[in-house]
């Protein structure tokens, strides 16, 4: 009897190919980080150099051990949670723990019951947030004609210029307002599944997203990280967050180290020095400043995005697409948590039950099955839960 099983996309197998080698992404990664510990170690008359007065000469007799370990210790651990999480398997979705999955929702592989029926899902469903039709739901209003009468274009001028500049972003955030009313008035999505990927030749659980650049399906989709180069899902977004968190950490000890510096401060000479006018120590501390600063926010929000995150039990996925464009959000809100169960359950689902290295804990070593995502149904806004 031939194989029920849908024919395998070479990209469905163990290997997945992201455009560039897990040693490009190291390399690039460790090149970053000495930019970085290098640019804090070039900055004159910090505590990591045993401050001094102004224009002091300074070499490694003055260098202070103490601020220079805490430098190396935090990016050791930068580096340590980037090799942790950079090839890591963000629950890449296999035809093998789509039919495990289905033994728990009691959906086949297509995301169809025993019986043959659609598990929830209309057969018509929607391509929302498959980004094909993005911005041509609506069929947008011609615009007014900028010809005279005798057929000849007028001269441009500039605010006709902007009026037409103007129009088609108008266009696109009435749209997305149609399109988010639409979703908030849809029913609520009713299945465990999402629609069949036409790819990987099944029907994934619900909050799982094909990647683009891995070419699979992810369970608990994220984002694709392309500083990383690897995929953030269900399995190693908790790791995500402790690299971000071990990021944040060594961007705050190089910003404690050039701040302290008093390069620039104070004009005195000292009998060592020779005072110019073209002293390099305040052009390098601000350079540092302008190199530094910018990533330490960035990291910042990051670090506090995913928090948030965590907390709710929110995506980047799912925060950046909304219900407009993601069918299991039909009937919410952009600003709903659908999937929350308070702080305490979020944390413990984020932390524990999600994570792979929970695994190590429980014995659960390759048996590993997506979570299974309740639809989130009619959502009361007034609740205490989030």
């Amino acid at each position: 009897m031939p194989s029920l099983r849908p024919p395998l996309h070479p990209s469905a197998g163990a290997g997945v190919s992201t455009g560039r080698s897990r040693a490009y992404h190291i390399i690039s990664y460790i090149s970053l980080v000495v930019g970085v510990v290098t640019a804090t170690a070039c900055v004159p008359h910090t505590r990591l150099w045993g401050a001094g007065a102004p224009y002091e000469p300074q070499s490694m007799a003055t260098l202070d051990r103490e601020a220079a370990a805490e430098l190396c210790a935090a990016f050791f651990l930068v580096v340590i949670f980037f090799l942790i999480v950079q090839g890591s398997d963000p629950g890449y979705l296999s035809i093998d723990a789509v039919e495990a999955f289905g033994k728990i929702d009691g959906l086949g592989l297509l995301g169809s019951e025993p019986d043959g029926r659609e598990g929830g899902n209309n057969p018509g469903e929607d391509r929302r947030d498959s980004g094909e039709d993005r911005c041509t739901l609506l069929p947008s209003a011609p615009s007014p004609s900028l010809e005279l009468e005798s057929g000849t274009p007028p001269a441009p001028t500039p605010s006709g210029i902007l009026v037409a500049m103007r129009r088609p972003i108008n266009e696109r955030a009435e749209n997305r307002r149609a399109l988010s009313a639409a979703a908030a008035a849809a029913p609520p999505h009713a299945s465990t599944r999402r629609k069949m990927c036409d790819t990987c030749h099944f029907a994934p659980p619900l909050r799982s997203h094909h990647c683009r650049v891995c070419k699979k399906c992810v369970a608990t989709f994220d984002h694709h990280c392309y500083l990383i180069g690897n995929c953030i899902g269900e399995r190693n977004h908790c790791k995500f967050w402790w690299f971000l968190s071990a990021q944040l950490l060594g961007f705050a000890t190089c910003l404690s180290i050039i701040t302290s510096s008093v390069e620039g401060y104070d004009g005195k000479h000292t009998p060592n020095y020779v005072h110019t006018a073209m002293s390099v120590g305040p052009v390098i501390t601000v350079l540092a400043n302008i190199f530094l600063w910018p990533m330490s926010l960035s990291a910042g929000l990051m670090w506090g995005t995913h928090t948030v995150f965590a907390m709710c039990n929110l995506t980047s996925f799912e925060c950046g697409k909304g219900p407009a464009r993601i069918d299991y959000l039909a009937g919410t809100r952009d600003c709903d948590m659908p999937f929350g169960r308070g702080v305490d359950n979020n944390l413990r689902t984020f932390c524990c039950f999600r994570d792979a290295a929970w695994e190590s804990f429980t014995g659960a070593v390759g048996n590993w099955v997506p979570v299974l995502w309740k639809p989130p149904g009619i959502i009361v806004r007034d609740s205490d839960d989030w």
